[in-house]
């Protein structure tokens, strides 16, 4: 009887190992990011016009804890939790807003649909533009890409994605379906501005990709298009049609395994009229061409970087510039540090000219796991 009751429960053992084996748990991967950063003001006066003499700081900037799922060869998943110091005042109820932390992505993919290179992803995903230009730039431990430090567009937005590569290797798409609030605010709650969707498209063509010596050559190009839904302040007028809040992005670049170098022009149209008799718009324009170059030695790299953004509210001309230079020693696969300089300098037409300058030196750390 004995033997009958152990044959019987390993039978039982093994239907549920099987069982298991069937509804397995998805695959999990944890992965996490940390930029850390020593700098020092060395101009006189910073980026807003306030004493910065002999100011230092130590800073974790930012932190990402990345969690993976693989559920089948189609289904994955990912969500990142972010953290950063944003410096300020800690007082009151307020004496932890400064240690943030947040959600920044939560996504769910069907991969390879139909087996045709398709994927879609829908959930509080990335902005396709952010991470094209941050995967290229590949120094956002040290600074934003261009369109995040001027706040042209969101890093993450809730919303749809269908993206993949273009055949023969000619290149990669991403269009977006998104509602434009960014990760803070929902569509229904971010008051009258948020009633339309943001409709993006990325499409980043490689011309000759047959050719060993141009197939790193890329032709760039970003177009957002949205509608926003503003209230008249006439009493009476309701909803304002056709408030326009555009992005159009173009350029190229160059990337290999030894430099790269990228140049795009930004436009940034937002309307802010908010009557029927006025149409008052912000027309930001601008550029930024970035580089590096590794060195055959001891991991280090050179890199550069210029920006000119001009906020264009035909208001107060304000033309700003961004340079950076550093060089960069990496030291595994996870971990790197640079030296850099950051030089911003900007000059106001409003009234009597004032031109503010400001340099940071410092050091700039990013270590993954």
């Amino acid at each position: 009887m004995k033997k009958e009751m152990r044959t019987l429960s390993l039978a039982a053992i093994a239907i549920g190992l099987a069982v298991s084996a069937a509804h397995a748990a998805p695959e999990v991967k944890l992965g996490g990011l940390l930029f850390a950063q020593a700098t020092d003001n060395t101009s006189a006066r910073n980026f807003a016009g306030a004493d910065a003499s002999g100011r230092t700081s130590f800073d974790v900037t930012r932190i990402y804890v990345i969690a993976d799922a693989k559920f089948d060869d189609h289904w994955k998943s990912r969500f990142i939790l972010e953290g950063n110091t944003i410096g300020g005042t800690e007082t009151g109820t307020q004496k932890d807003a400064n240690n943030a932390i947040f959600l920044k992505q939560a996504w769910l993919e069907y991969s390879n649909l139909l087996d045709l290179g398709v994927n879609i992803q829908g959930g509080q995903i990335g902005t396709s533009w952010d991470g094209f230009e941050a995967s290229i730039w590949d120094h956002r431990y040290v600074q934003k890409d261009y369109a995040d430090f001027h706040s042209l567009i969101p890093t993450a937005d809730k919303g749809v994605a269908v993206y993949g590569k273009l055949p023969m290797g000619y290149g990669d798409y991403n269009g977006q379906i998104l509602n434009g609030e960014g990760i803070s605010a929902t569509e229904a709650a971010s008051g009258a501005a948020g009633r339309q969707k943001a409709y993006s498209a990325l499409l980043s063509i490689v011309p000759v990709p047959q050719n060993e010596w141009l197939k790193p050559l890329r032709v760039n190009g970003y177009v957002q298009q949205e509608q926003q839904g503003l209230v008249s302040t006439t009493a009476g007028q309701g909803l304002l049609p056709s408030r326009e809040r555009n992005r159009t992005f173009f350029g190229a670049s160059y990337k290999t395994d030894a430099f790269h170098l990228m140049y795009t022009y930004y436009v940034a149209d937002t309307a802010t009229g908010t009557t029927f008799a006025t149409s008052a718009n912000s027309k930001s324009r601008g550029y930024s061409i970035h580089g590096d170059y590794h060195l055959p030695w001891y991991g280090l790299s050179p890199f550069a970087r210029y920006d000119r953004f001009d906020a264009g509210t035909m208001v107060d001309y304000a033309p700003e510039t961004l340079v950076i230079g550093g060089i960069e020693k990496k030291f595994n696969d996870n971990v790197r540090i640079s030296l850099a300089d950051q030089y911003r300098h900007s000059q106001s037409g409003a009234g009597a000219r004032v031109t503010s300058n400001e340099n940071t030196l410092g050091v700039y750390a990013e270590a993954k796991f």
